[in-house]
């Protein structure tokens, strides 16, 4: 793509505006002496400032839509909500997810409304018979919505994944947990591939 801002088929309306206003040479003399070269200094950095400016309301035009997944292997322990690290970064376009332990997408500033909640993950091995499992979606650190429960023989299958829809407010923040009861004594890991661990999230509406 062309910098040229006098090209307007590659530069956005609110850029070239900014532009000209900041760089015209009605608004921005130039000492007689001044090469093309010298006047081109000044005119890169209003450009650039221009640019920034019109790359930053681009983005808040954008719908919000955050998407991760993790491949780490995570050891989910029993008996306990743990919470999901989806580390692995597809799509965020108001980085809005902060990864580690503590997880989370918080809703923008501005942004609140219906969103669509969509998330799996898949155990590394089938769990024993008598096991329970469920995936829980949650908001602000309470459980919203159960969205996949497993348990008996249906163990078998150790892919759990669900979607709902939720109502947030800017900054209230939602996260993923996952819960376990089987025979075995210590974590159970999920699958290194993260095919089988996921999570987007998209804003539908006000």
């Amino acid at each position: 793509m062309s910098m040229d801002p006098g090209n307007a088929d590659c530069t956005t309306g609110l850029s070239k505006a900014l532009y000209d206003a900041l760089t015209g040479d009605a608004r921005m003399p130039f000492p007689p002496s001044m090469t093309d070269a010298q006047k081109a200094v000044p005119r890169a950095v209003c450009y650039a400032v221009a640019s920034k400016v019109a790359a930053e309301a681009n983005a808040d035009r954008l719908p919000v839509h955050a998407a991760y997944t993790s491949a780490s292997g995570q050891s989910i322990p029993k008996d306990t909500d743990a919470v999901i690290n989806f580390a692995t970064r597809e799509e965020d376009t108001h980085n809005a997810v902060a990864t580690g332990a503590a997880w989370r997408f918080t809703c923008p500033t501005g942004k609140g409304g219906r969103y669509l909640v969509t998330a799996g993950c898949t155990f590394d091995s089938a769990l024993s018979d008598s096991a329970v499992a469920y995936l829980a979606i949650r908001v602000n650190g309470t459980a919203r919505r159960r969205v996949a429960r497993i348990a008996g023989s249906a163990m078998q299958q150790e892919e759990l994944s669900g979607s709902t829809v939720l109502s947030l407010s800017a900054g209230h923040y939602v996260d993923v947990a996952l819960f376990h009861k089987s025979e075995h004594s210590g974590g159970e890991p999920l699958e290194t591939m993260a095919v089988g661990n996921f999570i987007t999230i998209t804003r539908l509406s006000d």
